[in-house]
């Protein structure tokens, strides 16, 4: 009953997401047909700048999305004396671990910026790593085809509170800079392009998780 029940969710997620992608870009477009002077037809390194940050919108999400909570949820503690007691190990080490820092990061750009609407994509691309990370922890111990090479609870539990804050500070961040990188007047627009994206994000990233799945329980070679 339980993966019945999963699966329908997954479903009725997806479909949400899929049509407030659809009607989001209903918007951009209708916008932009309005506004003849967009940033997209007149201020072309303006639209440049803006399409940077709604990049960084989507991978951000893309890559959160990927490892949480799917592959995050599934990988299992190693050491039985950990400070965490096994019954609370994944509700704490997952769940309440990556809301909390994830909520703590998007509270941190109100005070510091870090790095530039320039450079802000380099850390975010970087996040990509965290990907084969979580893959090589104890992430499905009984099904998977490669070896875990990180078998230390206090690496996998470091690396999931990275995780967390890295997801909420930078996608506040994208968020921030992609309706600043252009004049008040098209902000809007910009906006609603980076809301686009991050819903392009969740899509790609909550689909992209069978793979990572499949990969690590496929035996290739």
């Amino acid at each position: 009953m339980l993966p019945t029940c999963s699966q329908k969710l997954f479903v009725s997620s997806s479909t949400y997401c899929i049509y407030t992608f659809q009607t989001l870009l209903v918007a951009v477009v209708d916008s932009l047909k309005l506004d003849s002077s967009s940033i997209l037809y007149k201020k072309k390194l303006e639209g440049r700048r803006t399409w940077t940050q709604c990049f960084n919108v989507f991978f951000v999400f893309f890559v959160t999305l990927t490892v949480f909570p799917a592959i995050h949820a599934d990988i299992q503690m190693v050491d039985k004396d950990f400070i965490i007691p096994e019954k609370y190990f994944t509700p704490v080490t997952c769940y309440l671990c990556f809301n909390f820092f994830a909520m703590m990061g998007s509270l941190v750009p109100n005070w510091i910026k870090w790095p530039g609407p320039r450079f802000l994509w380099i850390p975010v691309v970087l996040r990509i790593l965290m990907i084969p990370y979580f893959m090589l922890c104890n992430y499905k111990p009984d099904k998977r085809q490669i070896p875990i090479l990180i078998d230390n609870d206090w690496a996998y539990f470091g690396m999931a509170v990275a995780f967390g804050f890295t997801s909420g500070y930078y996608s506040s961040l994208a968020m921030m800079y992609a309706p600043g990188c252009v004049e008040t007047e098209h902000a809007p627009i910009a906006g609603m392009m980076a809301a686009l994206f991050l819903v392009l994000g969740i899509v790609c990233g909550v689909n992209f998780t069978f793979f990572v799945s499949w990969l690590v329980e496929t035996k290739l070679f």
